[in-house]
């Protein structure tokens, strides 16, 4: 593992290697579990922080706190809020309708 992470440090951040937020999730709660983080000395630590960084190419605060959401409460997720509202509409469906009818008259 710490030869992984000083092997990369000359490499620019890659792209992450999981498609889904929820696949990089899963993979560091797998990852901190198989390794068993919390009783970890601090070096074996970093070497695993290190190659977290690498493999969801994320930055060293974000791993930080994605760690630290782990250790809290067992588990990591997606702590954004629902979206905000979308603005108003102005059209009615009724309106749209009528649009779409005007255009096929050709109008």
């Amino acid at each position: 593992m710490r030869r992984f992470a000083v092997s990369c440090r000359a490499t620019r951040r890659w792209t992450s290697c999981f498609p889904t937020v929820f696949r990089r999730y899963s993979f560091i709660v797998e990852t901190l579990v198989k390794f068993r983080y919390r009783a970890l000395p601090q070096r074996d630590k970093g070497s695993i922080r290190a190659y977290m960084m690498k493999m969801i190419g994320k930055s060293e605060s974000q791993v930080t706190r994605l760690i630290r959401q782990y250790l809290d409460t067992g588990r990591v997720r997606d702590r954004r809020g629902a979206q905000a509202h979308a603005f108003r509409r102005r059209s009615t469906k009724a309106d749209i309708g009528l649009l779409a009818l005007r255009g096929r008259r050709g109008a």
